[in-house]
């Protein structure tokens, strides 16, 4: 069978351009989704609920080749409150779960939220998720700037040339 070889000339800035603006327009949207729904928790109805648990969660922390690299630690609080007439129990701190890998952060959050003390839980209008720290972190807002980079570089190269832009793509094709 004789085989079939295609060359294309591309522009490498446009290629790479658009790679870095798409995957920047993908996770700008996933991160706004999900901010959006995070900032809409500090509207949700408050009610009164109890700590039942109030622990440390530990997980191993894995690298490429699954070798441990270290331990990380989420704060871990389990409550009960009511919402609708109807009894129920959370485990949600806030909708944007933290792992970190200092201990001592951990324990001091989980730390806010002793066994069998009083909490303000605030509940979803249908009451099914809950959380007791509503609303976006300061933090959060961070996370923005690593697709806003990859917006801006993407477009950047768009907008601009460079005397060694063209490469050759072969593409081979072998008839069935």
């Amino acid at each position: 069978m004789e085989r079939v070889q295609m060359q294309i000339m591309v522009n490498k800035r446009i290629v790479v351009g658009l790679g870095l603006l798409l995957i920047g327009l993908v996770i700008l949207v996933a991160l706004v989704q999900g901010l959006r729904e995070v900032a809409a928790s500090s509207c949700w109805p408050a009610v009164t609920g109890t700590v039942l648990t109030s622990t440390v969660e530990r997980r191993a922390s894995l690298g490429d080749q699954g070798e441990f690299e270290g331990w990380l630690f989420t704060p871990r609080v389990t409550y009960r409150y009511e919402a609708g007439g109807q009894s129920h129990e959370g485990g949600s701190l806030s909708l944007m779960e933290a792992w970190s890998s200092s201990e001592a952060w951990a324990q001091q959050q989980s730390g806010h939220y002793p066994a069998g003390s009083s909490v303000r839980v605030y509940h979803s209008p249908d009451g099914a998720r809950a959380v007791l720290e509503p609303g976006v972190k300061p933090g959060l807002w961070a996370w923005l700037l690593l697709p806003g980079a990859a917006i801006i570089v993407g477009t950047g190269l768009l907008l601009t040339r460079g005397p060694q832009d063209r490469g050759t793509v072969r593409i081979t094709f072998w008839p069935a």
